[in-house]
């Protein structure tokens, strides 16, 4: 049911003799379903002629010319709703995103929208037609197959060739300068009809995990010197502090190169996390368990990152969220040991 990994000890431990695990699952609903903003089902599939992106079939001549461009497929009664005509252009829009394809009316359910998933950039950066821009960003946790074959969407028919042609048959009637103006009215309209794409938010992310390694290095010094009579208290958390100062630094390039700002979230954890002075085995064990919380927010951000820099190739970062979150383990693996080291006297006996 939640896809959790099990090791392989795990498995061992059950005596499968070498065969699979076959386990029964109880139904569970979509995602997401129409309602009033987005009444209509999306399902997306194949065509005969193409396969997946076609980086192969969408170079063979003979089935490109079968099936050259997407479309967008409706019934005819949704089609009248708007009068949608077949070869109309068609916006089809999701919570996620939208894309553009001429309509094909007709041989599909009422309330069902079919747009095929062969389509998208690679051939045609300017078209927005890949049907997955509409998709859920969700994927089944158990056999991680993502859920790119339904979505909620709306429709609409939009006229945007007709303003365009309009627009440049009134460029011809003008003089120079009336062009130049006209030029921009169309960069505009372009613009205007083009759905914008989203920006990275590794930016951000990046300054999330930099002001938590600073607030991270901040706290483990005030503890060390709050329980300085605590033998390797001091010592350790001033190592500690040590490696998270060492990780703000390493992380100045990918600051600089993103483009990344700083972050005031990680300094609002802290002073919600870290009440006042607290003394004595309690005040320690209550010290420790701020410092792991805080030290998980920086285990999470590198880990985020690390994915983030793999989608981006870019190999020097995942090589530094490699190297600097194993560093925020072995902080981790440290607190929880001392956590559990002097978590029973702490909360069994009684302070004088």
């Amino acid at each position: 049911v939640t896809g959790g990994a099990q090791t392989a000890e795990e498995y061992r431990a059950h005596d499968p003799q070498g065969k699979a695990w076959l386990k029964p699952a109880d139904y569970q609903p979509p995602h997401e379903e129409p309602d009033d903003e987005y009444p209509l089902w999306l399902t997306t599939g194949r065509v005969v002629y193409h396969w997946h992106t076609r980086t192969k079939t969408g170079k063979s001549k003979e089935l490109n010319a079968a099936a050259p461009e997407a479309f967008v497929q409706l019934s005819d009664d949704d089609a009248a709703q708007q009068t949608i005509a077949p070869g109309d252009m068609v916006e089809v829009e999701s919570r996620r995103g939208r894309m553009r394809a001429p309509a094909r009316v007709g041989d599909i359910a009422p309330g069902h929208v079919f747009v095929p998933f062969h389509y998208g950039s690679w051939d045609d950066p300017d078209q927005t037609r890949a049907a997955n821009e509409l998709t859920l960003t969700q994927w089944d946790p158990v056999s991680k197959q993502p859920h790119y074959k339904y979505a909620a969407v709306r429709i609409r028919k939009v006229d945007d060739a007709t303003i365009m042609s309009k627009v440049s048959a009134l460029a011809e009637q003008v003089g120079e300068q009336g062009k130049q103006v006209v030029t921009k009215i169309m960069d505009v309209a372009r613009q205007a009809v083009t759905p914008s794409k989203p920006g990275l938010h590794i930016a951000a992310y990046l300054g999330l995990l930099w002001a938590s390694e600073q607030q991270l290095a901040d706290a483990y010094r005030t503890v060390g010197e709050r329980h300085s009579a605590e033998a390797d208290i001091h010592a350790m958390c001033t190592q500690l502090a040590g490696w998270s100062q060492a990780h703000m630094e390493a992380l100045r390039p990918m600051i600089a190169r993103y483009e990344a700002q700083t972050s005031d979230e990680p300094k609002r954890l802290a002073d919600a996390l870290f009440q006042g002075p607290r003394i004595g085995g309690i005040g320690l064990l209550r010290d420790l368990h701020d410092l792991e919380l805080l030290a998980y927010q920086v285990h999470l951000c590198w880990l985020a990152l690390g994915q983030g820099a793999r989608a981006l190739y870019d190999t020097d970062m995942v090589r530094l969220c490699e190297e600097l979150g194993l560093e925020t383990d072995r902080q981790l693996a440290w607190l929880r040991t001392r956590i559990r080291e002097i978590a029973p006297q702490a909360l069994v006996v009684p302070a004088l």
